[in-house]
């Protein structure tokens, strides 16, 4: 049940035109179930607020900026949300028949199970957007950005694309792809092949790719495939880190870590936070220093979070010592939940051989319910 002072809030700065939104900030909204039906909401500037199950068909949200905000289940058809930015939001199962999201920024943004059938999103950016089971039909996703999105499962007949970015995308079981309008060629690379499986091939000779790129995605589609991983580790575990990155390297297992792959100078909590995100998995190396690392807790706490919007395993933690049986951190007790791959005798050669077969086995690729 939405708060009524926050419904009257909203309607009243809707019908105040002399309100400059651009610089007000609306923080925690309860607006659950809320009938907001037609309003003119543009260049709002809201945080932490949940319109789940609100009514939001015909209301214009534009020029505006979101963070944190959920619309699971909310009614949002013909809505607009062009050119505004979305942190953190989630679209669960919301109707977004015929709304209009173009030159929209939803990085990172979960639209799982949502109703998007003849959406606009020309020239919106999908960067590791999560559409999982979402019905796409119709859709126009003409010079959208979409790198490392997910569309496993998801209902695309007739999508249009045309230089539409799916770099790094996850299309298995993604249905509908032999029947897209491609305008123009999209960006399509080995990476969305590789995590997809076999994909129709009118669908990439419609990305552009020639048939002899086709044919040879299509021939390697059966090989062994891994996991990409980042590697999330204390300073002073950095010898074991640097013999298990070179071994993982040259056993197929793309990974990253820190010293070699990140930029000198950048927000390291964010930059932390995009490395994680576009990988299939964090590999947590855990020890005595690791537990008091404030990087890898902050590492940790970006990859649950990105358990709970994508309803899949993303942490696979490894152990040098014991010392994360007893930690009483919270982050430390959710990870003794989980299996944890035991590296404690890493420095014997045939017991580190052991323990790093038993890794790769269980970083192998299978297919995910």
């Amino acid at each position: 049940m939405a708060n009524s002072e926050h419904v009257a809030k909203v309607r009243g700065c809707a019908s105040n035109s002399q309100f400059t939104w651009a610089r007000a900030e609306l923080i925690g909204l309860d607006l659950a179930g809320a009938d907001l039906r037609g309003l003119q909401l543009q260049q709002l500037h809201v945080l932490d607020s949940n319109f789940s199950g609100a009514n939001l068909d015909d209301v214009s949200l534009g020029y505006s900026e979101f963070h944190n905000c959920k619309f699971v289940g909310a009614s949002l058809r013909r809505c607009y949300l062009g050119y505004s930015l979305y942190i953190a939001c989630s679209f669960e199962s919301a109707m977004l028949h015929n709304a209009y999201l173009a030159m929209g920024t939803f990085s990172g943004t979960v639209f799982t199970r949502a109703n998007l059938t003849k959406a606009t999103a020309s020239w919106a950016n999908f960067r590791s957007a999560v559409f999982d089971g979402a019905d796409m039909q119709g859709a126009i996703l003409q010079n959208a950005e979409c790198p490392y999105a997910s569309f496993r499962g998801t209902g695309l007949r007739d999508v249009e694309f045309m230089n539409t970015t799916l770099t790094s995308a996850d299309f298995t079981g993604a249905m509908g792809l032999d029947s897209i309008k491609h305008r123009a060629p999209s960006l399509i690379d080995f990476e969305t092949m590789r995590k997809s499986g076999p994909l129709p091939v009118p669908f990439l000779r419609g990305c552009g790719l020639p048939d002899e790129v086709i044919e040879f995605g299509l021939a390697t589609a059966g090989a062994k495939h891994f996991y990409s991983c980042f590697i999330s580790y204390a300073d002073a575990d950095k010898t074991f880190v640097d013999r298990l990155y070179a071994d993982l390297q040259n056993n197929g297992v793309r990974c990253w870590y820190s010293p070699e792959d990140l930029k000198i100078g950048a927000p390291q909590r964010a930059t932390f936070s995009a490395a994680i995100h576009v990988h299939d998995k964090l590999l947590l190396v855990l020890s005595k220093n690791s537990l008091f690392s404030s990087w890898v807790e902050s590492e940790v706490e970006t990859a649950l979070e990105r358990e709970r919007k994508e309803r899949r395993t993303i942490l696979f933690p490894v152990r040098l010592d014991d010392d994360v049986l007893s930690s009483s951190l919270a982050w430390a007790e959710e990870v003794r939940r989980r299996h944890i791959g035991d590296f404690r005798k890493w420095k014997d050669h045939d017991s580190y051989q052991t323990s790093l077969a038993r890794l790769l086995r269980d970083l192998k690729r299978s297919e995910e319910k």
